[in-house]
């Protein structure tokens, strides 16, 4: 069953995460963030860079910056407001 998704798009070495939704239903049940820390994860398994286009990505990234800043790529961080 889908509970939630995200929308990415592969650029090079780098995804740009545009949208995450929770399907009606299953607000507020921690899907979006279980969702996001996967694919950020899954994003360091792969050697990519974080783009976080996605607001909710970007809050996960602010909330968790010592396990997950470093995906974002330096030169990229000030776009998205996120420490250098």
């Amino acid at each position: 069953m889908v509970v939630a998704f995200e929308n990415a798009e592969l650029r090079g070495d780098r995804i740009a995460f545009l949208h995450t939704e929770v399907l009606e239903g299953n607000e507020g049940k921690g899907y979006a963030r279980t969702l996001v820390e996967e694919i950020l994860a899954e994003a360091r398994r792969r050697g990519l860079g974080v783009l976080p286009y996605c607001s909710y990505v970007a809050k996960v990234i602010r909330d968790k910056p010592d396990a997950y800043l470093d995906l974002v790529p330096g030169d990229a961080r000030a776009e998205f407001d996120l420490p250098a």
